[in-house]
């Protein structure tokens, strides 16, 4: 049995291990092995897309009977993760005291990193917070499961107005 995760982030590493080929040789096959790979773990190249491995335990016996060889042999399949971010830019409105929603998607178990303009308290943990202060305003969502993004967008002032006096 191969073990090793269902999936890794975008171009991260998986690391794959057998653990019951005792007395054996295990010989590794698939997206990115050369070609006679042996050893009881392999760690894959960075991933950017799903891929498939074969781990072969080959185990000779000799015997009475002579020399007998068996094999056995498991697959995994690893999914690559993406995870995308996007803060949407917003404009404050003419009104004073008049605060735009500054919002990612919410992902279930995600923390979320801000970086707001000076002056601005950090709303901390968050995936959407209100602010009446333009500027820019960025953010690093981690998943559960380790994966990672940023994005950024901006708060832009309110428009000014003319003011036109007849006289």
């Amino acid at each position: 049995v191969i073990n090793g995760p269902a999936s890794v982030c975008v171009s991260s590493p998986a690391t794959l291990t057998v653990n019951n080929c005792t007395g054996g040789v295990v010989t590794w096959s698939g997206t990115g092995v050369a070609a006679g790979t042996t050893g009881t773990s392999y760690t894959t190249d960075a991933l950017t897309a799903a891929s498939a491995y074969t781990a072969t335990c080959t185990i000779t016996k000799v015997g009475i009977d002579g020399e007998k060889v068996c094999f056995a042999s498991d697959d995994i399949t690893i999914g690559v993760g993406e995870l995308i971010v996007e803060v949407a830019d917003a404009q404050l409105p003419c009104r004073v005291d008049t605060e735009v929603a500054v919002s990612v998607t919410q992902i279930p178990g995600a923390t979320y990193a801000w970086t707001v303009p000076a002056g601005v308290t950090n709303p901390g943990n968050v995936h959407e917070f209100n602010t009446s202060v333009a500027g820019s305003y960025s953010v690093v969502v981690t998943s559960a499961d380790g994966c990672s993004a940023t994005d950024g967008g901006t708060v832009s002032p309110a428009p000014i107005t003319p003011v036109i006096a007849v006289t």
